[in-house]
């Protein structure tokens, strides 16, 4: 028996902080979600299974669901589609538009917690949520159907209980063992955006998170992937395979080293990455910037007008310095001067000192006092 796994696609998500290029970042969804059709034609895969989130709300406009029925549609084979707590089941919901659903008569919605027949001798244990939050573990239902033979899937959203995330925080929590107590051979997990997988008790992977197909921010952790999983027979240990199929690339850097060869390295590397129009880029600098590595900052900020999807420096913990004492000499006569002087004749021999003159001159030059000599 195979089929994929996949979750929390988020289609419709805003991607406001891209600004004029958020359509773009939308789009990559799509071009994701149709490598994913593509591959799971291509291992002809039995059925696909998407655990939660397909939309990133319930507000999304009817031709985007339309859509994705559409893109669906070429699998031919069945797609099970489960509500997360981003598209819950509402009475009134997408989920229930008949006509939104038309163009793709493989596509089953699982709204309901009962069993579904995906295949002969396969079993869906669906766990549907039909709220934004909610504290129960939406599994426990299948405890009621223990005796269902053949292979047994269960398909849920929610935060899994003891994976080292606070369990007083998780929403719609997970019974660490529930693969377990459920007698699943597989437990297909969304809302966590990054490929997670879990060993059971005798060390088979049978509770897997799927990650989102296509990554949503910075901080998702190992994102941009499906995953192929492959049962012999009932009960057997899972062969589990994350696929990647993500279309944008994002850097996310963190510069200390302010240097001119450190800019000037961190340019080189930067303008290397290819296609640049798949990659967004977000630099956090923090550091000392002195006058003579200004115009590798310069040519820093530049980049974002180099062909790259989005391009963002964040230096708002970069601190000026100066490359000598000469920028004393120009302050106004009076305290400051003095201070500055007082500071440069202890900086060689108190760090703190140094420091609190570098200190002095950042703030002298973003106050708009002319500190260039």
């Amino acid at each position: 028996m195979k089929f994929i796994h996949t979750a929390d696609w988020q289609i419709g998500m805003p991607a406001a902080q891209f600004g004029t290029e958020a359509e773009r970042v939308r789009e990559a969804r799509f071009a994701s979600l149709d490598r994913l059709v593509s591959l799971a034609r291509e291992r002809e895969a039995e059925f696909i299974i998407v655990a939660g989130d397909v939309f990133d709300d319930l507000a999304v406009p009817e031709a985007l669901v339309q859509r994705v029925a559409r893109t669906l549609a070429v699998f031919e084979r069945p797609v099970f589609f489960l509500p997360g707590n981003h598209d819950p089941a509402y009475a009134a919901s997408l989920w229930r538009r008949e006509h939104l659903w038309s163009d793709a008569p493989n596509i089953v919605r699982m709204l309901a917690p009962e069993p579904i027949t995906a295949a002969d001798g396969v079993t869906l244990f669906p766990c549907p949520v039909s709220s934004k939050h909610g504290t129960q573990d939406a599994t426990q239902w299948i405890g009621q159907h223990l005796d269902t033979q053949g292979f047994r899937i269960g398909v849920a959203h929610g935060g899994l209980r003891g994976a080292g995330v606070g369990d007083d925080e998780l929403n719609f929590p997970i019974a660490h063992d529930a693969a377990e107590r459920m007698r699943l051979d597989y437990l297909a997990l969304g809302d966590w955006h990054g490929y997670l997988e879990f060993p059971d008790a005798a060390g088979a992977i049978r509770t897997v998170y799927s990650g989102t197909h296509e990554r949503t921010a910075f901080d998702d952790k190992n994102p941009g992937n499906i995953v192929l999983v492959e049962i012999d027979t009932p009960g057997a240990a899972p062969r589990v395979t994350p696929i990647p199929v993500g279309e944008l690339k994002w850097q996310l850097r963190t510069q200390t080293d302010l240097s001119t060869d450190g800019l000037t390295l961190l340019c080189d590397e930067l303008r290397a990455l290819d296609p640049r129009g798949r990659h967004i880029v977000r630099l956090i600098l923090n550091g000392t910037l002195r006058a003579e590595a200004m115009q590798g900052l310069t040519k820093l900020r530049a980049l974002a007008t180099a062909g790259f999807l989005w391009f963002d420096v964040n230096d708002s913990a970069v601190r000026s310095a100066p490359d000598d004492d000469r920028w004393i000499d120009v302050l106004p006569i009076g305290t400051l001067r003095n201070v500055a002087r007082k500071l440069a004749s202890e900086a060689e021999a108190e760090s703190a000192a140094m420091d609190a003159l570098e200190l002095l001159y950042d703030i002298a030059a973003r106050q708009g006092v002319e500190v260039s000599s």
